[in-house]
């Protein structure tokens, strides 16, 4: 974590890993983006903060490195995380979830045509309207692929219940990363 931000609880979904600390830096990266407190650059003076500063996190790691799970393995775990949110969700007040993960495969419509991983995004679509009916805001990348996929969304983004976030550049192209975080 970096300094300033937070986390309330952690969890993995993982049995190789044996904490929920980020191993590649990108969660810490989205956990600063999200909650991080004020901050002043020592390099400029810059200052900066997170956009809810006053936000606790609760950690639920799904991937064992930096986008080396397969996609039904992680999604599996992503299914678990979802159980432990509704499972949880009142205790811990949970307003928002935040996935910064898709699969490889691309959608142009919710349908999710042709989708080689049907069966188990099928299990995070009825968990994802679960928490939706319960008024959780769900988010998810859009994808790292915009450049090589255009007019794609990956799962879980392409769900209807899913907020897609992405990213163009200042010409309104999409942009192939979102975010490069240290050595990525």
């Amino acid at each position: 974590m970096v300094p300033g931000a937070r986390s309330s609880r952690g969890w993995i979904s993982s049995a190789s890993a044996a904490n929920p600390l980020d191993n590649d830096g990108h969660g810490t990266g989205v956990a600063s983006i999200l909650v991080g407190n004020g901050y002043t650059y020592s390099g400029d003076g810059s200052y900066g903060q997170g956009i809810a500063p006053g936000a606790n996190l609760i950690v639920l790691r799904t991937d064992d490195a930096r986008n080396k799970t397969p996609w039904g393995t992680q999604a599996q775990r992503i299914a678990n995380a979802m159980d432990w949110v509704i499972a949880n969700q009142a205790q811990y007040n949970i307003v928002a979830v935040n996935m910064s993960t898709g699969s490889t495969a691309g959608f142009t419509d919710e349908s999710l045509t042709g989708d080689p991983n049907l069966a188990i995004d099928q299990v995070l679509k009825d968990k994802f309207a679960t928490l939706a009916a319960a008024g959780v805001f769900l988010g998810a990348s859009a994808g790292n692929d915009g450049a090589t996929m255009p007019n794609t969304v990956e799962y879980p983004a392409a769900d209807p219940n899913v907020y897609s976030i992405s990213s163009v550049n200042s010409s309104g192209q999409n942009q192939q990363l979102c975010f490069v975080w240290g050595s990525q």
